[in-house]
């Protein structure tokens, strides 16, 4: 007979698993979510708390609870499909080196029974009320996501390599942690460089109260070795101002070529769309590597009925494989494929390859998808599978709710939408969800 688990199992176990899976579900980095265990001296039960450490909160929590469904779903894969099948983790699963303080207590087996039972709802129980008064962010202020992006496509178009994000630095006891928005990491450990955007949202970056903080930081962080590059928001629509950014950028990382290419050639800050890091062709792996760093390449005209109908599904040994550079948890089922045509564009531009994962659960509201198409074709390709945005029109009645329409909708306005009436659904298959645009084949 099983021992029953402590209260420390269960909370361990269950937030790991919950944390997996909203690294394969939300665009985040498994340290952008941190966990706290607390327990009672007076009793055996414990708090489980899954928290934000980014100052004055980065969205991450309001996004799981908004798809908590598909992170519940991704958090049974992780604990229910080891690959080593392990008695109760391991580093193929809920194991990692960050988390080694409670490696005693992770147990997938535990994850997976209490997943199974609380289920896929979460319900709101109070709200937890500030330590600091709030403020309403200044007309100034930028939205952080496209910042950051903006700042990655100049980084990217300028010729810099992709640098690390997300990525916590730990200082001295009494400052903790700090995660500058990109690392750069040279052979030389004197010249590694974090570059800090400032003056972006007051909740996350500009807040007047952490600048003393970030000061503090940025100092330690320069005293021990680390050059610091500040950019302002504002400066990443001024190309002079970029420009000097990135010379000494350049200078820092030891690439005189790099510098005076910036310096003398302005298309990077023009460019668009950004370039794209290129994908490697790896030899066929065993089965013990699938999924680890690579993933199956194969055209999404195959993929639509590999991965769109189990019986039908091609055997692995037959596909091409390619390495993946990418933050997120590889799995079964994952397969990067070419999207060709501008009807995505910006967001998929024409030519690019995408790394996609099957099979899609839970809502599919919102999601790009690779629909196979039974009795019509995508206008823009011919094709019988396309690759498009998904929404859905209900409406009720006496019976309950029902599909009035379901809309595969382009992201550029210049293509015509996919109309499908609930009749039409039948003849519908969503084989995958689009998980990142990854680049281009070198």
């Amino acid at each position: 007979m099983a021992a029953t688990p402590t209260g420390a199992t269960v909370a361990y176990s269950m937030l790991e698993a919950l944390r997996f899976g909203a690294g394969q579900v939300l665009d985040m980095h498994m340290d952008d979510l941190q966990i706290l265990v607390i327990g009672d001296m007076q009793r055996e039960d414990v708090n489980a708390v899954l928290w934000d450490p980014m100052p004055g909160g980065s969205g991450l929590l309001q996004r799981l609870c908004e798809r908590f469904e598909d992170v519940v779903t991704a958090a049974r894969s992780v604990v229910a499909e080891c690959p080593s099948v392990c008695a109760s983790s391991c580093i193929d699963c809920l194991q990692t080196f960050r988390n080694a303080y409670y490696h005693r207590q992770l147990d997938r087996n535990v994850a997976a029974r209490r997943l199974a039972d609380w289920g896929e709802r979460i319900v709101f129980d109070h709200a937890i009320p500030p330590r600091q008064p709030s403020a309403t962010p200044s007309a100034e202020a930028m939205p952080v996501n496209e910042a950051e992006s903006r700042l990655r496509r100049l980084l990217l178009n300028a010729g810099f390599p992709e640098g690390a994000r997300g990525e916590q630095i730990r200082l001295n006891p009494a400052l903790g942690t700090t995660t500058p928005d990109v690392i750069f990491r040279t052979l030389d450990d004197d010249a590694d460089v974090c570059i800090y955007l400032d003056g972006l949202s007051e909740r996350l970056h500009g807040n007047p109260q952490t600048a003393a903080q970030d000061l503090q930081i940025r100092s330690w962080l320069r005293g021990d070795g680390w050059e610091v590059l500040e950019i302002a928001a504002t400066d990443l629509h001024d190309l002079d101002a970029m420009s000097r950014h990135f010379r000494r950028l350049a200078n820092y990382l030891g690439n005189r070529e790099l510098r005076e290419k910036v310096g003398e050639d302005d298309a990077w800050f023009h460019a668009n769309p950004p370039h794209r890091p290129k994908l490697r062709l790896v030899p066929p792996p065993t089965t013990a590597e699938r999924y680890r760093r690579c993933v199956p390449l194969v055209p999404l005209a195959v993929a639509a009925g590999a991965f769109g109908d189990p019986q039908a599904a091609m055997d692995e040994s037959d596909w091409q494989w390619v390495e993946v550079d990418t933050a997120r948890q590889l799995r079964a089922g994952m397969f990067v494929a070419q999207v060709v045509g501008e009807s995505m564009t910006p967001g998929i531009p024409n030519g690019a390859y995408c790394l996609f994962a099957g099979p899609v659960t839970g809502t599919r509201q919102g999601r790009v998808v690779v629909v196979q198409l039974q009795d019509a074709l995508d206008p823009e390709t011919g094709q019988r599978y396309t690759v498009k945005r998904y929404r859905s029109e209900k409406a009720q009645d006496d019976d309950g709710w029902r599909h009035v329409r379901v809309v595969l909708a382009p992201d550029n306005a210049e293509y015509e939408e996919i109309v499908l009436t609930p009749e039409d659904e039948v003849a519908v298959a969503v084989v995958a969800e689009l998980v990142e645009v990854v680049g281009d084949l070198g």
